[in-house]
């Protein structure tokens, strides 16, 4: 074989290998893969790719198959699931429970939907996203199935995706046909629900359920048309914007038992028999700028405390407003009516529970004050030696008429500190930074945190904290008291004083040394240090000449240092001397030389 042969080859292999290698870099970004699905897998076939150990979180499940029956797939890790399919996959959940994978069926536990409670291991799903899942993705999809029995509850045990004990999960751009709840969410934070077009719906087409863990959620952008209930909320902190819902036979929204704190804005709901419940037990709720047309019976049904109804339009509807619940609150502004012949109505319980109108024209509107938060603060000691600790108290007070959202507290430790330790009532601390996502109104948190000034020098805090009062103007902001803390410096300074020998012959010389030690952090302040030669001693040498002025040493010593400072003195004459050492005037030491 030829030399140039030979290089040629030898230069192929390389390409070879370099562009194994751009593959392998193209598939394998930062450690996230692209993992195929191909056309015609089953779903336990599916179900062992997720589950195989190489596939690791942040990998993408690519579908390319246009579809895929009796799916039924459980997801504890993060994954992305896609579909490049123009068009986008088709999905036909599996049909019955008597069809669920071995997975699901070992699944032992629950989740709320409605007002009941499933297993998860009878509950038939496409997609059951479970704890481990956060940070997951479903983008692409047509999800079918052959279950259409509005208001049958037996339906709630029929979903597409169901999403519990997780956060982070985005639902976006999918279609969903048919099926009892076709998104369910339970005990889950921060899921974001946009842009899916949902029909066919036997229950909820998106049910939030209410726990003490699932909050935050959004539901935005989305389309429902034909269904039983359209969007129900059961946990607090749910923004709910932009949807557009049409042809409900009962609810087109429920703000339900739970859903406190959350918001309606910018929907748009036609055709349903009740417009939105705001239930009771939940409260300081916001149903802001929507749109309402054709309520066969109601738009809005309030019995739920500190409801804000502002800028809604209603359309072509008898009753526009009825309030079930006599302790229901309200605030009503800007609301505008049009074709409607009942803008308020009252439940009259005397009358066997039927309502009344009470007027045609809006009631005398219950006017809250919003959110009243003050804050106080107070600190452990206004003085300390630089290393020591300084704890903080910060109380909130909500003494308004409704819940403040969004608040954040700032300017509560030195910059710069170090965080020892901190507790906060409610909320979380990082940075310096308290937030809370909402305080009731009675309402009180309490946050301590201990921090130890990393400088010397003095502090002074401003504490404020920012808030959503709920009514216009809608942020707000209360300063407490300034704090003002001293750090003082950490200065400990010691002297020691001795003598080469303390018989010298007349002629000799002795050494005096004088260590001084500085074992706090901080440099102190200017020291003297002196002695007072008597006759028959002479200064014939100093060490640290630059301190030395002036027969005195001049100096400033640094933290966690030690210096020695020397003079060699002879002796011109035979007697006893005593030499007194000073530091900044304190006597430290009398040495005793004798001259022999």
């Amino acid at each position: 074989m030829t030399k140039k042969i030979k290089y040629l080859l030898n230069i192929s292999i390389f390409l070879m290998v370099l562009l194994s290698v751009a593959t392998i870099a193209a598939e394998d970004v930062n450690g996230a893969k692209v993992i195929d699905i191909d056309d015609g897998m089953t779903n336990d076939q599916i179900q062992a790719k997720i589950d195989d150990p190489n596939t690791q979180n942040g990998d993408t499940l690519n579908f390319k198959g246009s579809n895929y029956n009796g799916i039924n797939l459980v997801v504890n890790k993060t994954l992305n699931f896609v579909s490049t399919v123009n068009g986008g996959t088709t999905i036909n959940t599996v049909e019955n429970q008597s069809y669920l994978s071995n997975t699901v069926k070992n699944l032992n536990s629950t989740y709320g939907v409605g007002s009941g409670t499933n297993n998860i291991n009878s509950t038939v799903a496409a997609f059951y996203l479970l704890q481990g899942s956060q940070n997951s993705s479903i983008t692409g999809f047509n999800f079918k199935s052959t279950i259409f029995n509005p208001g049958n509850s037996t339906s709630r045990s029929f979903s597409h995706i169901l999403v519990i004990g997780t956060s982070n999960v985005d639902i976006i751009k999918n279609n969903f046909d048919g099926s009892g709840v076709p998104i369910a969410i339970a005990n889950s934070q921060n899921v974001l629900v946009e842009e899916n077009n949902i029909t066919n719906s036997s229950y909820y087409a998106i049910n939030v359920r209410e726990d003490a863990s699932g909050i935050n959620n959004i539901i935005n952008k989305n389309n429902v048309i034909n269904g039983y209930d359209g969007i129900s909320v059961q946990c607090s902190n749910t923004l709910v914007s932009n949807n557009y819902v049409y042809n409900m036979a009962d609810n087109g929204f429920g703000i339900w038992h739970s859903g406190s704190n959350s918001t309606l804005i910018n929907n748009t709901a036609n055709s349903f028999k009740y417009g939105v419940f705001v239930k009771h037990g939940g409260g300081g709720d916001f149903i802001i700028n929507n749109t309402w047309i054709n309520a066969s019976s109601w738009a809005v049904e309030l019995q739920g405390t500190n409801t804000q109804i502002i800028n809604n339009t209603f359309y072509n509807m008898s009753t526009a407003i009825y309030q079930y619940a006599k302790g229901a609150s309200y605030y009503l502004s800007g609301n505008i009516f049009n074709n409607v012949t009942v803008k308020f109505a009252l439940r009259d319980s005397i009358l066997n529970g039927s309502y009344v109108n009470t007027s045609s024209a809006i009631p005398n509107e219950t006017v809250y004050n919003g959110a009243n938060i003050s804050i106080s603060s107070k600190i452990s000691q206004s003085s300390i030696v630089n290393g020591k600790t300084v704890t903080y108290t910060i109380l909130l007070s909500n003494n308004g008429d409704l819940a403040g959202k969004d608040i954040r507290i700032s300017d509560i430790v030195p910059v710069g500190s170090k965080i020892i330790s901190y507790q906060a009532s409610r909320g979380t601390f990082a940075n310096g930074t308290w937030n809370l996502e909402t305080l009731g109104a009675d309402g009180d948190a309490i946050l301590t945190v201990t921090v130890q000034p990393l400088n010397k020098g003095t502090y002074n805090t401003n504490t404020e904290v920012s808030y959503d009062a709920g009514v216009e103007p809608i942020m707000n902001t209360t300063k407490a008291n300034t704090l003002k803390l001293t750090v003082n410096p950490d200065v400990k300074l010691s002297y020691s004083a001795s003598t080469s020998s303390s018989k010298v012959k007349v002629g000799k010389t002795a050494i005096i040394s004088v260590k001084i030690t500085n074992s706090g952090k901080d440099k102190s302040s200017p020291i003297v240090i002196y002695n007072k030669l008597p006759k028959g001693l002479k200064n014939i040498l100093v060490t640290s000449k630059s301190l030395f002025k002036s027969s005195k040493w001049q100096f400033s010593p640094s933290g966690q240092k030690t210096i020695t400072l020397k003079m060699k003195v002879k002796v011109t004459k035979k007697g006893t001397f005593k030499v007194p050492i000073y530091a900044n005037g304190k006597l430290i030491k009398t040495i005793v030389i004798k001259g022999v």
